[in-house]
């Protein structure tokens, strides 16, 4: 199915608030992340994606369970960093999408420029509906 014919919602700016945020895991079989996020390696519940009305965090993602989940595409910063000494043993929030009923996601494991991300999202997404 070609691109321009993938019905979508774009929820930015001032949309995009942490209520809005778990209503489109609700309505929406896909979801995709381009905010900033943060792994908190100490308290790794409290890891969370920046929305506009503050933190989105992993507890409040896990505890919905959503169950129209399928994929999310995390281009977040830090959305699956781990912890170095630790690595198998890990929360990190892709994990915690999984946790919540998510099948499958694509994350990021560091800072990434944004236009590079643009670019990468962009062939990601054209390829997919080819």
């Amino acid at each position: 199915m070609p691109l321009d014919r993938v019905a979508f919602e774009t929820v930015v700016a001032a949309a995009a608030m942490i209520e809005g945020a778990i209503q489109a895991f609700n309505d929406h079989r896909w979801v995709h992340f381009a905010c900033h996020g943060a792994q908190h390696a100490e308290r790794p519940f409290e890891s969370w994606f920046a929305m506009e009305d503050g933190k989105l965090t992993l507890i409040r993602i896990i505890q919905e369970r959503h169950t129209c989940s399928e994929f999310a595409f995390l281009s977040a910063c830090h959305a699956a960093q781990g912890d170095r000494s630790t690595p198998d043993e890990v929360l990190h929030l892709a994990a915690g999408l999984q946790f919540s009923g998510f099948n499958g996601e694509i994350r990021k494991l560091w800072k990434v420029d944004d236009a590079v991300a643009h670019r990468v999202v962009t062939q990601f997404y054209q390829k997919m509906f080819e």
